[in-house]
């Protein structure tokens, strides 16, 4: 999924600042499930961009700070201009959206609370909403918006996941990014051990030279515990290779 086109099929119908939003922040919320990332806003500035595109569909023109649930709720689907998809059906997705936000404490993501699935149907529901509004909204060949579409929908897994106790990472190109993935997983950090077993294509002593090169680099940290923790620009880093996984 390439962000560029993505931006440029909506803007054919949208003002570019609000298709530039709009994928970003869908992006960020892809970006929260694969990593399951805590204290995430990217729901409701979804919602909000949402709302904003819907009225500039409408009307030409959007509120700075819209009303998302009076909107949604009392006046979206009087927009006569617009097609069922998204006059109807799209504004009752994103009230399912922005209910999470509201009222499932959707912003403390841990593994074993509903938040995990409601972080997951969220991302679902803007999926399909992005499907549609591509739908119905492209000026580019049909070909090429179908693609767009199916990258859009393609699924989306965590980079890390627990099965019987035992971490296992899926995400990451080499070593050092599988071990910068696993480590902004658990914050409290991992021990060398726990980490070769999580990355379970590599010789030991390819993971400890790599650990030791992370911590040369300022990137991760090894506690009093024996413990390895990200720095903050390891953290950084966490952040770039989701970026470049949620893009691809």
């Amino acid at each position: 999924m390439q962000k560029d086109d993505l931006i440029n099929a909506l803007a054919s119908a949208l003002d570019i600042s609000l298709a530039t939003q709009i994928v970003s922040h869908f992006l960020e919320l892809k970006k929260d499930v694969i990593s399951r990332r805590k204290n995430s806003t990217s729901i409701g500035k979804f919602t909000e961009t949402f709302v904003q595109c819907h009225q500039y569909l409408a009307t030409g023109n959007y509120d700075t700070m819209p009303n998302v649930d009076r909107y949604l709720c009392q006046q979206a689907e009087n927009q006569g201009r617009l097609p069922d998809g998204l006059r109807i059906c799209a504004p009752r997705v994103a009230r399912v959206i922005y209910t999470f936000r509201n009222k499932r404490n959707i912003a403390h993501i841990s593994d074993l609370d509903q938040n995990v699935y409601d972080i997951e149907t969220a991302y679902h529901c803007a999926v399909w909403i992005m499907s549609e509004m591509l739908r119905e909204l492209h000026q580019i060949p049909m070909d090429k918006a179908a693609l767009l579409i199916k990258s859009v929908q393609e699924s989306v897994s965590h980079v890390v996941e627990i099965i019987d106790g035992s971490y296992i990472v899926h995400g990451g190109t080499s070593i050092p990014e599988k071990i910068i993935l696993l480590l902004s997983h658990v914050p409290d950090g991992l021990d060398r051990e726990t980490i070769w077993q999580a990355v379970k294509t590599a010789k030991k002593e390819t993971v400890y030279r790599s650990l030791r090169r992370l911590e040369n680099q300022i990137l991760v940290h090894l506690t009093t515990t024996r413990q390895y923790v990200l720095t903050t620009g390891g953290q950084r880093r966490a952040r770039d290779i989701i970026a470049k996984i949620a893009e691809t």
